[in-house]
């Protein structure tokens, strides 16, 4: 029999994490809903870069991907981050542009 039991509710990223048994294997799996970072992306990614140091906006990182990448080592890969932001699956968090560099 499957045990599942929520461990921790942030309410502010909207982000779950969930434990569990199964098959004698135990499991952590966190879920964000993402849909308020995605309508800022779009908002985002509409302003010009700014004047005096030409820094401009290239993407949200859910709270979920971020401690994924804590997790498998690739946190402070940039070529990395520059593969996830330019995944066709994850676009959405750069505001919906088909590259950022």
């Amino acid at each position: 029999m499957a045990k599942r039991a929520l461990l921790d509710w942030n309410a502010e990223t909207r982000k779950a994490v969930w434990y569990a048994e199964e098959d004698g294997k135990t499991f952590l799996e966190s879920k964000q809903d993402t849909t308020h970072l995605i309508a800022a992306a779009k908002v985002l990614a509409e302003v010009p870069p700014r004047k005096d140091d030409g820094w401009r906006f290239l993407c949200v990182i859910p709270e979920t991907v971020f401690d994924q990448a804590a997790r498998e080592g690739w946190l402070h890969d940039k070529a990395r981050w520059r593969q996830w932001m330019n995944n066709g699956d994850n676009r959405a968090f750069n505001g919906g542009r088909n590259s950022v560099s």
